[in-house]
């Protein structure tokens, strides 16, 4: 158990450190102190609140509430601050589903018996590490990591596996022979 509270708190600092999130970070900030924007925004939802409500409450959503809405996202739309704090939070979000995407795929078909492969040719070493991290936290079972033989951190992705215990590499394009033939990836200890 300690070691899956350990792996999630690693977890969670490699994400609070990762680009993504430090750019969406500093955007929600911007926009915390601009009270033009602070304003643009509570409008907005207050004009979305108003909505679903009368969606709940099963009554009519007038053409005026509808064109106040059409109003307030224009507004939005229209403000610098708003839009890279938009722009920011889907990144940051298709960050995530990325990483919970890979790392369940991995671990479920491990656990299932297969041999689960991260494909980690869009992650940075920082996010290959983290994902690694939750596979084993996950899982028991092998599972392997799929790496460009090409990418200018290849040694780091390969000594990385070598010191998590990652028992299997699959790589796009044929790796350069040095890169296969360190003693811990020919004997398998680490």
């Amino acid at each position: 158990m300690e070691e899956i509270i350990s792996e999630a708190k690693a977890l969670g600092q490699k994400i609070a450190e990762h680009p993504r999130m430090k750019e969406f970070m500093a955007a929600t900030r911007a926009v915390e102190q601009d009270s033009n924007a602070q304003a643009i925004l509570r409008k907005y939802q207050e004009q979305v609140q108003k909505i679903r409500e009368l969606e709940q409450t099963g009554k009519p959503i007038e053409v005026t509430d509808k064109q106040a809405l059409a109003d307030c996202e224009a507004e939005v739309a229209g403000n610098d601050l708003l839009k890279e704090m938009i722009r920011t939070q889907a990144d940051y979000v298709e960050l995530m589903q990325q990483i919970n995407s890979a790392i369940d795929e991995a671990a479920a078909t491990a656990n299932a018996g297969g041999l689960g492969i991260l494909a980690s040719a869009t992650m940075t070493l920082a996010e290959l590490e983290s994902a690694i991290g939750k596979v084993k936290a996950a899982t028991d079972r092998p599972f392997g990591v799929n790496l460009r033989a090409d990418a200018t951190d290849a040694e780091d992705r390969v000594d990385l596996m070598i010191r998590e215990g990652v028992k299997v590499a699959s790589f796009a394009l044929a790796p350069r022979p040095e890169l296969v033939s360190s003693p811990q990836i020919v004997t398998g200890e680490a």
